[in-house]
Protein backbone atom coordinates (compact mmCIF):
# COMPACT_ATOMS: atom_id res chain seq x y z
CA UNK A 1 0.00 0.00 0.00
CA UNK A 2 1.38 3.61 -1.10
CA UNK A 3 2.09 5.99 2.11
CA UNK A 4 -0.34 8.04 3.01
CA UNK A 5 -0.17 11.87 1.82
CA UNK A 6 1.19 14.51 3.92
CA UNK A 7 -0.51 17.52 4.34
CA UNK A 8 1.04 20.54 2.73
CA UNK A 9 0.08 24.15 2.17
CA UNK A 10 -0.08 23.47 -1.47
CA UNK A 11 -2.53 20.36 -0.95
CA UNK A 12 -4.73 23.04 1.49
CA UNK A 13 -4.60 26.00 -1.51
CA UNK A 14 -6.49 23.47 -3.77
CA UNK A 15 -9.04 22.70 -1.11
CA UNK A 16 -9.53 26.65 -0.80
CA UNK A 17 -9.39 26.92 -4.67
CA UNK A 18 -12.58 24.42 -4.48
CA UNK A 19 -14.31 26.89 -1.84
CA UNK A 20 -13.83 29.75 -4.06
CA UNK A 21 -14.98 27.94 -7.29
CA UNK A 22 -18.44 26.96 -5.36
CA UNK A 23 -18.45 30.84 -2.85
CA UNK A 24 -18.27 28.82 0.09
CA UNK A 25 -19.66 31.23 2.70
CA UNK A 26 -16.80 29.92 5.13
CA UNK A 27 -14.10 32.14 2.95
CA UNK A 28 -15.77 34.96 4.77
CA UNK A 29 -15.02 34.09 7.66
CA UNK A 30 -11.22 32.64 7.80
CA UNK A 31 -9.01 33.64 10.59
CA UNK A 32 -4.93 33.78 10.17
CA UNK A 33 -2.80 30.88 10.54
CA UNK A 34 -1.02 30.41 14.09
CA UNK A 35 2.58 30.74 14.31
CA UNK A 36 4.00 27.69 15.69
CA UNK A 37 5.20 29.85 19.04
CA UNK A 38 1.13 30.73 18.76
CA UNK A 39 0.52 27.01 18.76
CA UNK A 40 2.76 25.59 20.98
CA UNK A 41 1.72 28.59 23.43
CA UNK A 42 -2.14 27.50 23.33
CA UNK A 43 -1.60 23.33 23.59
CA UNK A 44 1.23 23.90 26.44
CA UNK A 45 -1.96 23.66 29.35
CA UNK A 46 -3.55 20.81 27.37
CA UNK A 47 -0.73 18.33 27.74
CA UNK A 48 -0.60 16.89 24.03
CA UNK A 49 2.10 18.08 21.37
CA UNK A 50 0.22 18.26 18.01
CA UNK A 51 1.54 16.00 15.36
CA UNK A 52 2.67 17.84 12.48
CA UNK A 53 -0.13 17.58 10.24
CA UNK A 54 -1.80 19.98 12.61
CA UNK A 55 0.35 22.60 12.47
CA UNK A 56 0.18 22.91 8.72
CA UNK A 57 -3.44 22.89 9.36
CA UNK A 58 -3.80 25.71 12.11
CA UNK A 59 -0.92 27.32 10.67
CA UNK A 60 -2.77 28.11 7.42
CA UNK A 61 -5.96 29.20 8.57
CA UNK A 62 -6.91 29.61 12.54
CA UNK A 63 -9.94 28.21 11.54
CA UNK A 64 -13.27 30.64 10.52
CA UNK A 65 -14.54 33.54 13.02
CA UNK A 66 -17.82 32.43 14.95
CA UNK A 67 -18.79 36.39 15.87
CA UNK A 68 -21.96 38.13 16.00
CA UNK A 69 -24.14 37.63 12.64
CA UNK A 70 -22.34 34.29 12.04
CA UNK A 71 -24.23 31.77 11.28
CA UNK A 72 -23.12 27.79 11.80
CA UNK A 73 -23.63 27.52 7.84
CA UNK A 74 -20.95 30.30 7.56
CA UNK A 75 -18.04 27.92 9.27
CA UNK A 76 -19.26 24.68 7.42
CA UNK A 77 -16.01 22.87 5.69
CA UNK A 78 -17.81 19.63 5.58
CA UNK A 79 -19.94 17.32 7.06
CA UNK A 80 -22.88 18.05 7.98
CA UNK A 81 -22.07 21.33 8.86
CA UNK A 82 -18.53 20.51 10.48
CA UNK A 83 -17.10 23.67 11.54
CA UNK A 84 -13.98 24.66 10.67
CA UNK A 85 -12.67 25.37 14.69
CA UNK A 86 -10.08 27.66 15.64
CA UNK A 87 -7.85 26.11 17.89
CA UNK A 88 -8.93 27.76 21.14
CA UNK A 89 -12.38 25.89 20.51
CA UNK A 90 -10.84 22.76 19.31
CA UNK A 91 -9.07 22.60 22.64
CA UNK A 92 -12.49 23.58 24.57
CA UNK A 93 -14.18 20.74 22.81
CA UNK A 94 -11.19 18.26 23.99
CA UNK A 95 -11.33 19.08 27.45
CA UNK A 96 -15.09 19.12 27.10
CA UNK A 97 -15.19 15.97 26.06
CA UNK A 98 -12.58 14.82 28.83
CA UNK A 99 -14.60 16.26 31.40
CA UNK A 100 -17.93 14.45 30.08
CA UNK A 101 -16.02 11.33 29.66
CA UNK A 102 -14.65 11.03 33.05
CA UNK A 103 -17.82 12.04 34.88
CA UNK A 104 -19.27 8.75 32.70
CA UNK A 105 -16.47 6.52 33.81
CA UNK A 106 -17.10 7.61 37.50
CA UNK A 107 -20.66 5.92 37.45
CA UNK A 108 -19.87 3.18 35.93
CA UNK A 109 -20.03 -0.12 38.47
CA UNK A 110 -16.38 -1.10 39.53
CA UNK A 111 -17.67 -4.72 37.66
CA UNK A 112 -17.57 -2.89 34.53
CA UNK A 113 -13.80 -2.18 34.41
CA UNK A 114 -13.67 -1.35 31.14
CA UNK A 115 -16.61 1.29 31.59
CA UNK A 116 -15.18 2.45 34.20
CA UNK A 117 -12.26 3.77 31.67
CA UNK A 118 -12.50 7.52 30.59
CA UNK A 119 -10.59 6.43 27.88
CA UNK A 120 -13.63 3.78 26.91
CA UNK A 121 -15.67 7.18 26.37
CA UNK A 122 -12.78 9.57 24.89
CA UNK A 123 -9.64 8.81 23.86
CA UNK A 124 -7.36 11.30 25.37
CA UNK A 125 -4.56 10.85 22.48
CA UNK A 126 -7.56 12.32 20.29
CA UNK A 127 -8.12 16.00 19.14
CA UNK A 128 -10.88 17.37 18.02
CA UNK A 129 -10.29 18.93 13.98
CA UNK A 130 -14.03 19.60 13.14
CA UNK A 131 -17.04 18.97 15.16
CA UNK A 132 -20.78 19.25 14.17
CA UNK A 133 -23.88 20.52 15.40
CA UNK A 134 -25.40 16.84 15.43
CA UNK A 135 -22.33 15.71 17.85
CA UNK A 136 -20.43 14.04 15.20
CA UNK A 137 -16.30 14.59 16.06
CA UNK A 138 -13.41 14.39 13.46
CA UNK A 139 -10.11 14.03 15.11
CA UNK A 140 -6.75 13.20 14.84
CA UNK A 141 -4.13 11.26 16.33
CA UNK A 142 -1.68 12.95 18.75
CA UNK A 143 0.04 9.92 19.87
CA UNK A 144 2.23 9.39 16.45
CA UNK A 145 5.82 10.03 16.81
CA UNK A 146 7.29 13.24 16.06
CA UNK A 147 7.08 13.87 12.11
CA UNK A 148 5.13 11.10 11.69
CA UNK A 149 1.49 11.61 9.84
CA UNK A 150 -1.35 11.31 12.14
CA UNK A 151 -4.27 8.79 11.12
CA UNK A 152 -7.86 10.26 11.52
CA UNK A 153 -10.78 9.04 13.37
CA UNK A 154 -14.22 10.42 13.25
CA UNK A 155 -16.75 9.75 16.28
CA UNK A 156 -20.80 9.57 16.15
CA UNK A 157 -22.85 11.00 18.69
CA UNK A 158 -22.81 8.07 20.94
CA UNK A 159 -20.83 6.32 19.31
CA UNK A 160 -17.30 5.24 19.65
CA UNK A 161 -14.66 6.19 16.71
CA UNK A 162 -14.00 4.53 13.96
CA UNK A 163 -10.62 4.34 11.88
CA UNK A 164 -10.85 7.42 8.85
CA UNK A 165 -8.06 8.52 6.60
CA UNK A 166 -4.67 7.26 7.22
CA UNK A 167 -3.31 10.94 7.65
CA UNK A 168 -3.91 14.69 7.23
CA UNK A 169 -3.30 14.87 3.70
CA UNK A 170 -5.43 11.72 2.92
CA UNK A 171 -8.79 13.47 4.54
CA UNK A 172 -7.86 16.80 2.47
CA UNK A 173 -7.67 14.89 -0.31
CA UNK A 174 -11.04 13.08 -0.01
CA UNK A 175 -12.52 16.67 0.82
CA UNK A 176 -11.14 17.97 -2.41
CA UNK A 177 -13.02 14.75 -4.38
CA UNK A 178 -16.09 15.33 -2.94
CA UNK A 179 -16.52 18.70 -4.03
CA UNK A 180 -14.79 18.03 -7.42
CA UNK A 181 -17.01 14.89 -7.68
CA UNK A 182 -20.52 17.11 -6.90
CA UNK A 183 -20.77 14.31 -3.75
CA UNK A 184 -20.71 17.55 -1.34
CA UNK A 185 -21.15 20.99 -2.93
CA UNK A 186 -22.20 24.33 -1.82
CA UNK A 187 -25.24 25.60 -2.99
CA UNK A 188 -27.29 28.69 -2.43
CA UNK A 189 -25.15 29.11 0.83
CA UNK A 190 -25.92 25.72 2.20
CA UNK A 191 -23.20 22.67 2.16
CA UNK A 192 -25.33 19.39 0.16
CA UNK A 193 -23.87 15.83 0.55
CA UNK A 194 -25.27 14.14 -2.04
CA UNK A 195 -28.99 13.98 -2.20
CA UNK A 196 -29.00 14.71 1.37
CA UNK A 197 -27.95 17.59 4.04
CA UNK A 198 -28.13 15.24 7.26
CA UNK A 199 -25.18 12.76 6.28
CA UNK A 200 -21.22 12.61 7.54
CA UNK A 201 -18.17 11.24 6.36
CA UNK A 202 -16.35 8.19 7.87
CA UNK A 203 -13.46 6.39 5.23
CA UNK A 204 -13.47 5.67 1.75
CA UNK A 205 -13.84 2.35 0.59
CA UNK A 206 -13.63 0.66 -2.63
CA UNK A 207 -17.06 -1.08 -2.34
CA UNK A 208 -19.70 -0.96 -4.60
CA UNK A 209 -21.84 2.33 -4.87
CA UNK A 210 -25.42 1.67 -3.20
CA UNK A 211 -28.52 3.54 -4.41
CA UNK A 212 -30.07 2.78 -0.67
CA UNK A 213 -30.18 6.09 1.15
CA UNK A 214 -32.55 4.58 4.08
CA UNK A 215 -31.80 6.07 7.40
CA UNK A 216 -29.46 4.54 9.74
CA UNK A 217 -27.28 3.04 6.82
CA UNK A 218 -24.11 3.50 5.11
CA UNK A 219 -24.88 4.69 1.16
CA UNK A 220 -21.68 4.78 -1.51
CA UNK A 221 -21.58 7.99 -3.35
CA UNK A 222 -19.52 7.29 -6.30
CA UNK A 223 -16.32 9.23 -7.38
CA UNK A 224 -16.01 7.54 -10.59
CA UNK A 225 -15.94 11.63 -12.13
CA UNK A 226 -12.55 11.98 -10.20
CA UNK A 227 -11.17 8.20 -9.65
CA UNK A 228 -11.36 5.84 -12.62
CA UNK A 229 -10.83 2.83 -10.55
CA UNK A 230 -14.07 3.13 -9.20
CA UNK A 231 -13.32 4.00 -5.98
CA UNK A 232 -16.05 5.61 -3.60
CA UNK A 233 -16.67 7.64 -1.14
CA UNK A 234 -18.48 6.53 1.95
CA UNK A 235 -20.81 8.14 4.25
CA UNK A 236 -23.44 7.26 7.12
CA UNK A 237 -26.55 9.01 8.11
CA UNK A 238 -27.12 10.37 11.40
CA UNK A 239 -29.91 12.52 13.01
Amino acid sequence: MDAPPVLSLDLLHELEKRWRRQQAPVLDCLRPGLSVGELDGLMAPVGLRLPAEAHVWWGWHDGADAGPGTLARDRQIGGPGFQFLPLAEAIEQYERNRRIAEAVADRMPESAADLADPGRWWDPGGFPITVSAAGAVVMCDTTVPQGAVAPIRARLAGEPATAGARSFGEMVNWWIEALDSAAWRFDTHTLVIGTTTTTAWTQRESSPASSDATQGRSISLPSSAVTPNATHLRFRVIR
